[in-house]
């Protein structure tokens, strides 16, 4: 059953300890985007999940440039839809222990957001199987794909 739990209230594992990292980092890597805020922790089966809230709307775009750039994250993928007014993007981070997230990155707004979903994993096996079922949605979804990950340099990610 999911809960939501405040982030001290988090038994320790690699995945609390990606939260961490992860709010400390972007924290101080992206200070345009993203200050300090309480975690508020969404648990599921195999993983959390969090929403950092962005310091007022930001253009999308740049976002992901940045996260790409700054914080050495993979695109998965950016895809447009309904004429450009929506936009769904996913990056992910290098799997290694104590830092394995994927990034969720979506706007109803033109390019404008103001918040992104992290998922955080305890395990490679099942941040893997995550984006291979983000894939597999992918190209069941409509619109323009403006920049897809080749699976194989998935795999190579991973393995």
């Amino acid at each position: 059953m999911n809960e939501i739990k405040n982030f001290n209230e988090l038994p320790e594992s690699d995945a609390k300890e990606s939260i961490y990292r992860f709010s400390q980092e972007i924290v101080k890597t992206l200070p345009d985007y993203f200050s300090n805020q309480a975690i508020q922790v969404l648990t599921h089966d195999g993983y959390y999940e969090v929403r950092f809230e962005t310091s007022g709307q930001k253009m999308l775009e740049n976002l992901i440039d940045d996260l790409d750039k700054r914080m050495n994250l993979h695109v998965f993928y950016v895809l447009r839809q309904n004429e450009g007014k929506t936009f769904r993007c996913i990056l992910y981070s290098k799997p290694v222990r104590g830092l394995m997230y994927i990034v969720y990155a979506n706007s109803n707004n033109f390019g404008l957001t103001d918040e992104i979903t992290v998922s955080f994993f305890e395990s490679i096996e099942t941040m893997y199987l995550s984006l291979r079922h983000d894939y597999a949605r992918l190209r069941q979804m409509e619109g323009d794909v403006l920049e897809k990950q080749d699976i194989r340099d998935l795999i190579r990610n991973f393995y």
